[in-house]
């Protein structure tokens, strides 16, 4: 951390736990990279020291490398972009507010897939089971079948009930007209969302207590 950054890695084989200190010099370890996991690139991309320390914490770590130069003219610009798009929009979220460090709002929009559906399109069946990732409506609306039609509009979300009670799709949604969510794969989701947002998001956690059902 604070260092100057020249080069981008990805980590082939071997973990790695990234730190970051605050203000006052206290560190804290914020996750754990793993193989396909990269680090490095906000230095380059900003000109600014490096915003976090990384850690081997495997016997044995196999890193690949990008220098400034093939980062930029590989791979910078299309993160650059691909950021651009994301941040404004993930920040805006409720369920991310808690995330204040740079570092880790940034390595959400990496994270994150945009997928596009036309109207009509069926993102989940009921009771079918579930594709193990978690949406965020970007654009357009997400209606359920059923006795108790939702709507899902802009930043609202769902799939993460499936995902922490490891069940088949609670609902039935398709896609009213046309539709763009940001969605994280499972892995991701469980890594780099604040999980306790959905506690605090009451309309979320009755949601999820109802798809339970009794004693679930």
């Amino acid at each position: 951390q604070n260092d100057k950054g020249n080069n981008f890695y990805l980590i082939k084989d071997g973990t790695c736990d990234v730190w970051v200190a605050d203000a006052s010099g206290e560190r804290k370890n914020t996750r754990t990279l793993t193989a396909g996991s990269w680090c490095g690139e906000l230095s380059l991309l900003t000109g600014k020291p490096r915003s976090a320390s990384i850690m081997a914490t495997s016997a044995e770590v196999t890193l690949l490398m990008y220098n400034r130069r093939k980062f930029n003219a590989e791979l910078g610009d299309l993160m650059v972009r691909k950021r651009s798009e994301l941040l404004p929009f993930l920040s805006s979220l409720s369920i991310l507010s808690s995330v204040k460090d740079d570092y880790e709002m940034t390595m959400l929009a990496d994270a994150a897939l945009t997928q596009t559906y036309q109207p009509g399109d069926t993102i989940h069946e009921n009771n079918k089971p579930s594709d193990n990732k978690f949406y965020i409506v970007k654009d357009g609306r997400v209606v359920t079948a059923g006795l108790t039609p939702t709507t899902y509009g802009r930043t609202q979300f769902f799939g993460q009930v499936e995902l922490l009670q490891n069940s088949k799709n609670q609902e039935t949604r398709r896609a009213e007209g046309q539709v763009t969510c940001v969605v994280f794969r499972k892995e991701d989701f469980m890594k780099l969302v604040p999980l306790h947002a959905f506690v605090r998001d009451a309309q979320q956690q009755q949601f999820a207590l109802t798809a339970a059902g009794p004693g679930g």
